[in-house]
């Protein structure tokens, strides 16, 4: 195939200035992509003679350099259509002192990146196999007042790098859309097409790209009555003159137009669109389910709702489905085809009571391909397994987000506490009785002593204890969240790490207080209390042992008015009562021995005393020990 010298255009190449960044740093290919698209950085487009060397000029459309003591730096995009005259594979080269890299038909093929050290050596490209026929090019490199661009090839045959002919370079313009009629038809078909920029979303692998077909059909008679149908693969893709849809294919796409008149007569034209490879905006996607606790007991209330939040813009749609899936009954869907508001959207769900839902899962589908999933588990007592990280604000048990549900009700009348055995290892769980940061370490020890020396004294009658001593160890409810993600829900940390108390045959809890002013309510407290002995009990699994908070280790101005001039902690010791009553666990009643020793001073600026730790050290001996 030769061209038509008849036929040329003097200036078949389309050159576009961009903005680059600081320096001259010769980019990377993804740099170099992600600069040459962005909209807001154009500086100049003009057409060029060739793939020549071009200084800005001082004024008109070649003018692109606006110089100063920083030297701008700029991105020239060298675009247009090239006759490949024969079949074969072709190796093209470049001169020059800029990273340069060429893409044939959309498709990267040769970069020489690396600034090269004169303007003489030629760069060569591997050898590429090209079809005979039109082929699409693009150029880019960087450049400041010059482009000193020189491209070259080295055809099928040949030997030697030559200059790249400006015969074979057609045109820098875009494809015009065109219709052939039959001679005496009055209904022809006709079709082209766009393409917007492609995208895909953060984490996937498949590409979208929005095209928009447009009917170029000609209806010599009846032109107000003719009808269009788009098809592709034998799928109804629309009935309109415009259709827009988003494909995910790679390479191309062949579209069939079928036109028909009042009249009965009908026409046919196939459209193959060409998809490009390359990808022009990565958005990224986020769901979240609001509306439901963390923690709570089955009578909770539920106001589920599905947020979905993004970077995408407000005219992609998104198909957002969720299940509910009831303890009883068939699973129910809900389904909304949405667009983002601002960055964001929601799904809102029919309320309930935790005690109705078995699980809650959703997924947010774009162009039919699933983009994004989610699920939510709601397990009850007994717990068969411990949380093993943090999803956000649930627990993760089992590789997905759970809602812990423990026991609200009594489990009447508890078993009777079995005690203390000679060698069982006791892990003491502290929230309160050494805390790190108030002399914990020295407070610590000496509490571990005092308690150590407690049940050998009230521990006397139990068998073998001296010759097999107890093991013993006291674990921080700190200690356990230091290892996790500062961003995650800090009060559920713990509970992501109860792992680390193995092996334990006995966990005693002395509660973390985190109080109404770090954002935790009573009933919060009360259900996290729960979950956790419920964990360490039914999943670790071992014996609990639950310690009541003092009084006074709150400060009152923290805490909701006790009626009747009440101590306001008491509030908390009896939800320690409740759970454990609903648990059948045993409870180290420390509040209650505080009040009953009243000239001890327990708690001072809300941390135990020496005489307080010494006084709890003795109620948990006096409990494990079986003594009253």
């Amino acid at each position: 195939i030769q061209p038509d010298a008849a036929f040329a255009d003097p200036q078949p190449v389309s050159v576009t200035i961009l903005k680059a960044g600081a320096n001259e740093a010769p980019p990377t290919w993804e740099e170099m992509h992600f600069m040459s698209t962005r909209p807001e950085a154009l500086r100049a487009r003009f057409l060029l003679e060739g793939l020549i060397p071009v200084d800005s000029a001082e004024e008109g459309p070649r003018k692109w350099y606006q110089g100063s003591w920083k030297r701008p730096v700029y991105v020239a995009r060298l675009a247009g259509r090239m006759l490949v005259p024969a079949g074969g594979d072709y190796r093209f080269a470049v001169r020059g002192r800029h990273p340069v890299y060429l893409l044939i038909n959309g498709r990267l093929v040769f970069q020489a990146g690396a600034r090269r050290r004169g303007d003489d050596d030629w760069a060569l490209s591997d050898p590429l196999p090209l079809p005979a026929g039109l082929a699409d090019y693009a150029v880019l490199t960087l450049c400041d007042r010059s482009i000193p661009l020189r491209m070259g090839w080295m055809p099928p045959g040949d030997g030697e790098v030559a200059e790249l002919p400006r015969s074979l370079l057609l045109t820098g313009a875009g494809p015009v859309a065109a219709r052939l009629e039959r001679l005496g038809a009055t209904l022809h078909a006709g079709a082209d097409y766009t393409l917007e920029p492609s995208y895909t979303f953060h984490g996937g692998e498949t590409r979208f790209t929005p095209v928009v077909l447009r009917s170029l059909h000609a209806a010599w008679e009846g032109a107000r009555d003719v009808a269009c149908r788009w098809q592709a693969d034998n799928t109804l893709l629309g009935e309109s003159p415009t259709c827009r849809l988003i494909t995910t294919n790679r390479g191309l796409l062949a579209v069939d137009l079928v036109v028909s008149n009042a009249q009965g007569k009908t026409d046919t034209a196939r459209l193959n669109v060409t998809l490009p490879e390359t990808i022009g905006n990565e958005y990224r996607l986020a769901t979240r389910l609001f509306g439901v606790p963390a923690i709570g007991y089955d009578d909770d209330p539920v106001h589920p709702e599905i947020h979905l939040r993004g970077t995408a813009p407000d005219t992609l749609p998104f198909d957002l489905s969720a299940w509910i899936k009831p303890r009883e009954g068939d699973e129910r869907r809900f389904h909304e085809t949405v667009t983002l508001r601002q960055g964001w959207i929601r799904l809102v769900l029919p309320v309930g009571t935790a005690h109705d839902i078995e699980a809650i899962r959703w997924e947010v589908a774009h162009a039919g391909v699933t983009v994004q999933t989610g699920a939510l588990r709601f397990l009850r007592q007994p717990f068969d397994a411990l949380p093993g990280d943090l999803d956000g604000d649930y627990l993760v048990v089992g590789g997905t987000p759970a809602v812990l549900l423990p026991r609200r009700a009594s489990s009447g009348q508890p078993p009777p506490f079995a005690g203390l055995r000679a060698g069982q290892q006791v892990t003491l769980l502290d929230g309160f009785l050494a805390p790190p940061g108030l002399g914990g370490e020295d407070n610590g020890a000496a509490f571990d002593r005092q308690f150590l020396a407690d049940i050998q004294v009230f521990g006397a009658r139990i068998p073998g204890l001296a010759a097999q001593a107890v093991r013993y160890r006291r674990q921080s409810f700190r200690g356990l969240r230091a290892a996790r993600d500062a961003r995650t829900l800090d009060r559920l940390a713990p509970l992501a790490r109860l792992a680390l108390l193995q092996p334990s045959d006995l966990v005693v809890v002395a509660p973390e207080m985190i109080g109404p002013a770090a954002g935790e309510t009573l009933d919060d407290f009360e259900r996290r209390l729960a979950a956790l002995a419920g964990l360490i009990l039914d999943a670790l699994p071992a014996q609990v042992v639950l310690i009541t908070p003092p009084p006074g280790l709150l400060p009152a101005e923290m805490l909701p008015p006790a009626p009747a001039g009440g101590d306001p902690m008491r509030p908390y010791a009896e939800a320690v009562l409740r759970v454990a009553d609903a648990l059948g666990i045993t409870v180290a009643d420390f509040y209650t021995m505080c009040h009953t020793r009243e000239a001890t001073r327990s708690v001072v600026d809300g941390a135990l005393t020496e005489a307080g730790r010494r006084l709890a050290a003795e109620t948990l001996a006096r409990t494990l020990a079986g003594g009253r």
